[in-house]
């Protein structure tokens, strides 16, 4: 369980206008983010007896989190009579975040391999003023894959990142959602040299 308390955030503002859409930043008077965390993080060495005895469960594992947060913002008097809603979250801040991830350790051999996993739920992009609502991103998974392994004093790293490269979605009141071409897959590979 956890509580935080923001004084002055900052919050990107999103201003009612003929033509261009123009941002610009405002301070609320303060914040607070109230919530709990649950974390959960398990080899899979109990299925060694099920598999033949193999000890390959023992360095696969998955860890997973999830939190819960309920956020509310309080606006100074010049903000409250410019902004759209002043009953809303934190502008940024999601109610939910889930991460899952399942991976491969082998410390004897310096074998790091996982998938990650995470979503988050709607939050608000940009703080709508003088009429214009809220713009919130619905909600988007990401996937990632990450690799290390050492080979003497190298060590080689890959990353595959956003493979499964959703759109982003971003509604403003009863407006259709605008959807943004997805952001595309990332993929890294580095060599670093380690001094033992």
């Amino acid at each position: 369980v956890f509580q935080k308390e923001f004084a002055s955030p900052i919050e990107i503002v999103v201003l009612a206008s003929a033509g261009d859409q123009l941002t610009t930043f405002d301070n609320a008077q303060t914040a607070e983010n109230f919530g709990f965390e649950f974390e959960l993080y398990k080899t899979l060495s109990f299925l060694t007896g099920y598999w033949g005895g193999s000890p390959l469960w023992e360095k696969i594992y998955v860890n997973t989190n999830y939190a819960w947060i309920d956020s509310d913002i309080v606006l100074s008097e010049d903000s409250s009579t410019i902004q759209t809603s002043d009953n809303r979250p934190l502008q940024g801040q999601s109610p939910y975040v889930w991460n899952f991830q399942i991976g491969y350790e082998d410390p004897d051999r310096e074998i790091n391999a996982a998938l990650l996993y995470n979503v988050f739920g709607e939050r608000i992009v940009e703080v709508g003023v003088q009429g214009a609502p809220d713009i919130y991103e619905q909600p988007r998974p990401s996937l990632d894959f990450v690799y290390s392994q050492v080979l003497g004093n190298w060590k080689l790293k890959g990353k595959l990142k956003n493979l499964l490269n959703p759109q982003i979605r971003l509604t403003q009141g009863n407006e259709a959602p605008r959807v943004t071409q997805p952001v595309g897959w990332e993929r890294s590979l580095g060599l670093e040299y380690v001094f033992r």
